[in-house]
């Protein structure tokens, strides 16, 4: 490998002579979390363009743009010569990982990360709810060094006719599950569903049980067209966000005229009266992360139904779709605790209408 210094356009003709040098090809072995050789795992360089799909904890190679290797018999692999850094991503049976290239020692052996699982029951009611697919995304990697290249992994894991399901090659990251429901650009939604979209981190190695649904109210609702609307609503087309309703804490000082002076901000959140709001301000950012949304498809007649949600303060957020008019934003509703004597496990939040 060699290169040369930048010529201008107007040098006329220029002799330039150089020789080749050859460039270390990159070289690693990577081991399982029992130090054994991880024979056969697979590798893909994330670089600037590339594009790497994981699905079900393996490459898909229907929307995977980026070289590809394999290790061998005794986990070793050789990725030639580069001029930039990349990331490799690797998959194998026991693990996987997500490896910078200039943290890579060629002396040392990679050891890859156990796969995380999970498993549960999906009831809707009582009733379990047989030969559905559930989602759990991924979204995209993101690392402290970024190169251009972008890594996004999904999994599906699908319910047997008991409802119960199981996936044993997940990433330890955070991610959503959720019952996958379909919709479709023009013609809109394939059913009239519900699911919670439950978040989890998993660990390493992790196995977790996570049973979703069995329990809680069932909240029904009708969409109402804008009033001046006068085209025919396409309620397929339409969906309905429900959230928690949390209260973000507010600092009892005015921070806009505090940060008139530099640092007077700063030194009011080292007070005590400071120090209580960035402790709230924490808690509160702790249980939104961790707060289960819940995603609903609408009827012909604007009806939707969330079904088994728990007793709590709740925000509604509906949108008709794609080319039609007519939202609500924070809609407050409350679902009461089903162990309350004039609760009857199902909440009537009537007409609501969209703007």
């Amino acid at each position: 490998m060699a290169q040369s210094r930048d010529f201008e356009y107007d040098e006329g003709e220029v002799t330039f002579d150089f020789q080749m040098q050859r460039a270390a090809s990159l070289t690693g072995q990577l081991v399982d979390a029992n130090g054994r050789p991880a024979s056969g795992a697979k590798l893909a360089i994330s670089d600037h363009g590339s594009q790497i799909s994981i699905q079900d904890g393996r490459f898909d190679d229907s929307s995977t743009y980026a070289t590809r290797l394999v290790a061998d018999e005794k986990g070793q692999f050789r990725v030639p010569a580069r001029e930039a850094p990349f990331h490799l991503a690797v998959l194998h049976e026991q693990g996987h990982a997500l490896l910078f290239s200039e943290s890579i020692d060629s002396d040392a052996p990679v050891e890859l990360k156990p796969w995380s699982s999970i498993e549960g029951t999906y009831r809707i009611g009582s009733k379990p709810a047989a030969n559905l697919r559930l989602r759990i995304d991924l979204n995209e990697f993101h690392s402290d060094h970024p190169i251009g290249g972008r890594i996004f992994a999904s999994a599906i894991a699908r319910t047997d006719e008991r409802g119960r399901y199981r996936h044993s090659r997940l990433f330890d990251e955070s991610t959503i599950v959720a019952r996958e429901i379909i919709m479709m650009v023009d013609d809109g939604a394939r059913e009239v569903a519900s699911t919670p979209r439950i978040p989890i981190t998993l660990d390493p190695g992790e196995h977790r049980i996570l049973d979703i649904g069995g329990s809680g109210s069932v909240a029904v609702g009708q969409l109402r067209a804008p009033i001046a609307h006068d085209m025919p609503i396409h309620w397929k087309l339409a969906s309905v966000y429900v959230s928690r309703h949390l209260v973000a804490p507010v600092p009892p000082v005015d921070r806009k005229t505090l940060n008139q002076k530099p640092g007077q901000w700063e030194a009011w959140l080292r007070t005590p009266e400071g120090l209580g709001f960035l402790a709230s301000s924490k808690t509160y950012k702790r249980e939104r992360s961790k707060s289960i949304r819940y995603y609903a498809t609408v009827g012909p007649d604007g009806v939707f139904q969330i079904n088994d949600i728990p007793a709590g303060e709740y925000e509604l957020r509906a949108d008709l779709g794609e080319g039609q008019k007519g939202t609500i934003r924070n809609h407050r509703f409350s679902v009461p605790s089903t162990e309350d004597e004039q609760a009857t496990g199902a909440v009537d939040l009537g007409i609501i209408q969209l703007e």
